[in-house]
């Protein structure tokens, strides 16, 4: 299997990590999007698609992350975007994800994806 980077950019992308999101509502309970590939992604994976879930497991949240129309058997990198296009802004590594023989796939990525996620910059 090859490794690939894809970039799935949310729309407002940071706004899932500020007071405007929905994922930061008071109520801390499950949140469902929609993500979007990024334009410079939309070529070369033009079926591309990604729901993700975010819901409360004590002192984390669970992300789950489902993608359709993807290369079929084929690892991927996923990465959390600030900007969809460079320079990308804040940025992380989440994990990796393989597509089955169909193009699709899911991963479960434990982390702080809530008011209580920051980044510190010097």
């Amino acid at each position: 299997m090859n490794k690939s980077i894809v970039c799935f950019a949310f729309t407002a992308a940071m706004g899932l990590l500020s007071s405007a999101s929905p994922i930061l509502a008071s109520d801390y309970g499950t949140h469902e999007f929609k993500m979007v590939v990024s334009a410079g992604a939309k070529t070369c994976l033009p079926n591309a698609s990604a729901t993700v879930r975010v819901r409360p497991a004590g002192s984390v949240e669970i992300m789950d992350l489902s993608v359709e129309g993807l290369p079929a058997n084929t690892d991927f990198d996923f990465f959390v975007l600030q900007v969809p296009k460079a320079p990308f802004g804040v940025a992380w590594y989440q994990g990796d994800i393989t597509t089955d023989r169909t193009g699709r796939g899911h991963a479960e990525f434990m982390g702080r994806f809530s008011v209580e996620t920051f980044v510190c910059f010097q």
